[in-house]
């Protein structure tokens, strides 16, 4: 959902000067006060700066203008509920997967609702995958793809990347799978952040280039140090996609009965998966991609650090 004057909003934002942003977007709210997208973004900006007042007048006529229907506005309140602390995040989370059941994962997250966890469904070869990110993903899309070749010339990445995963989650539930290999591959979640961390905030500068290579954005550093990103993570995982997407716990990612799965593997046991996969399918898959050793679960982390992401992320 977007609209020019939300756009025009956001192409300031791009540039780093939010109040001018702000007082442009008030302005276009009050010549047309029922542009659903502006008021979205205005109660999205205003999030971001913790001015929840002004977030939440503006989430509320987004919800009034849109007659309470449309799945963007509940979407967007549930992340604006949940950052703030204010409002019920799963009742709008829960809402806008009624309106629209291929929400994000982070939605059902919220929601706690019982088709939470990703997914990868590959019919012909009678496999399952959930897939979380920094525990071998780039491996098991290589794999994937050994078994699903694609028909044009898109990447693994590409082709069992968002839109596929939660086209898979809705076709999860009109599946017998009584014959499907059902597997996951997990981490300590620790160790996860950290990776995600070095390789992509570091490394890759996702951060930066998510926001319009600005080094602060909407009030965020975008190359922030590690016990920054963790101090102020709730907010980051509003604002950033990146963090959000890479840095929920595990739990998120995966089916809510540990009974669904076959098998569920360490990082490290990613060549017994190999093997397992290449039997259950009578294909030789080979493991291109050689995974690289990340920094250790404990390294780098402040001690405060290091308490707050285990009350985060639980035992």
């Amino acid at each position: 959902m977007t609209s020019e004057h939300a756009a025009a909003v956001a192409q300031l934002c791009a540039t780093g000067d939010d109040e001018r942003a702000l007082a442009l977007g008030e302005q276009l709210a009050a010549e047309n006060p029922h542009d659903v997208a502006l008021r979205l973004r205005l109660g999205f900006i205003y999030g971001a700066h913790e001015r929840f007042d002004a977030a939440f007048a503006h989430m509320d006529a987004a919800a009034d203008f849109s007659n309470g229907s449309d799945e963007a506005v509940l979407s967007k309140r549930a992340g604006l509920e949940a950052f703030s602390g204010r409002g019920d995040a799963s009742a709008s989370a829960n809402a806008a997967i009624e309106i629209d059941p291929l929400q994000p994962q982070s939605i059902y997250y919220l929601a706690a609702h019982e088709w939470q966890g990703d997914y990868l469904l590959l019919d012909d070869a009678r496999v399952l995958c959930s897939p979380i990110p920094k525990c071998a993903s780039t491996s098991l899309k290589q794999l994937f793809a050994q078994l699903e070749p694609a028909s044009g010339d898109e990447r693994p990445h590409q082709r069992f990347g968002g839109p596929r995963i939660r086209q898979d989650r809705l076709r999860l539930q009109e599946r017998d799978l009584e014959h499907h290999y059902r597997f996951a591959v997990v981490r300590d979640d620790i160790a996860r952040f950290q990776s995600y961390y070095a390789r992509n905030v570091v490394q890759a500068e996702s951060l930066r280039r998510e926001g319009h290579g600005l080094d602060t954005y909407l009030g965020l550093s975008t190359r922030p140090d590690l016990d920054e990103l963790v101090s102020r993570l709730r907010h980051y995982q509003y604002v950033f996609l990146d963090v959000r997407h890479h840095t929920l716990p595990t739990r998120a990612y995966l089916h809510h009965d540990a009974g669904f799965y076959d098998d569920v593997f360490e990082l490290t046991d990613i060549e017994e998966l190999r093997v397992r996969l290449s039997e259950h399918t009578g294909t030789a898959l080979d493991l291109a991609h050689k995974l690289r050793s990340g920094p250790t679960t404990e390294a780098g982390l402040s001690s405060s650090s290091r308490e707050t992401l285990r009350e985060y992320y639980g035992p």
